[in-house]
């Protein structure tokens, strides 16, 4: 709180996630997969990724009385996020 009227906020986020698929593909499903005699064959992958994710905001808010029971309201602010 900078004064009685205007109160400023922020907040910031930061997020790592580690994903694997472990996929079992059937013989057939990719039918160039043979072994030597002609056979299809199966396989096992495994695929890794992540995502970063970072995000920020801030706001600031103005408020002003005029008398007992009107107030006047203002608030501005922006926000930002950011995936890789």
């Amino acid at each position: 709180k900078v004064s009685d009227a205007w109160t400023l906020r922020g907040q910031g986020a930061f997020d790592y996630m580690h994903f694997e698929d472990h996929i079992w593909e059937k013989p057939g499903y990719d039918p160039t997969y043979k072994d030597s005699e002609g056979n299809l064959l199966g396989r096992a992958n495994m695929y890794t990724y992540s995502v970063w994710n970072t995000s920020g905001n801030a706001t600031a808010n103005y408020i002003k009385d005029i008398g007992k029971n009107h107030h006047i309201n203002w608030l501005i602010g922006s926000e930002y996020q950011y995936n890789r």
